[in-house]
């Protein structure tokens, strides 16, 4: 098992932002509990974006992102110390596999899929609820 790739990851939640009718704002940094957090994709103007945590990542941050668990639906968002609102992708909720032998368990489609599933109830959210 892989996770999606970061630069596909970037492509689809783009791809989400533009359907929104939002400009991307791309490597903002925050500060979450006194530690800069990257927000990978951010929305140009307004104070909420999305970070695409990878392993490494998550262990370099530490405490300042909230443990979760991989068989939670639930979405993570974390305040900024600044009030930003950040969605927070971690990378093992989206894998797939090689797509070979009977064990086919994820396919790269349904991975893509929950990305953008998640990226967009986060953005419709922040819309429904005029986050600035």
């Amino acid at each position: 098992m892989r996770p999606v790739h970061e630069r596909r990851v970037f492509e689809i939640v783009s791809r989400v932002f533009d359907e929104a009718r939002l400009t991307v704002e791309r490597g903002r940094v925050v500060q979450v509990n006194g530690k800069p957090l990257t927000v990978d994709l951010a929305a140009s103007g307004r104070r909420f974006g999305i970070a695409y945590i990878t392993r490494e990542a998550q262990a370099a941050l530490g405490d300042i992102i909230p443990k979760h668990d991989s068989n939670s639906e639930a979405l993570v968002v974390v305040d900024s110390d600044a009030g930003d609102r950040i969605l927070i992708l971690y990378e093992r909720d989206y894998l797939t596999d090689d797509l070979e032998g009977d064990l086919h368990s994820a396919t790269t489609i349904a991975a893509e899929g929950k990305v953008e599933r998640d990226a967009r109830d986060f953005l419709l959210r922040a819309v429904r609820d005029k986050w600035q």
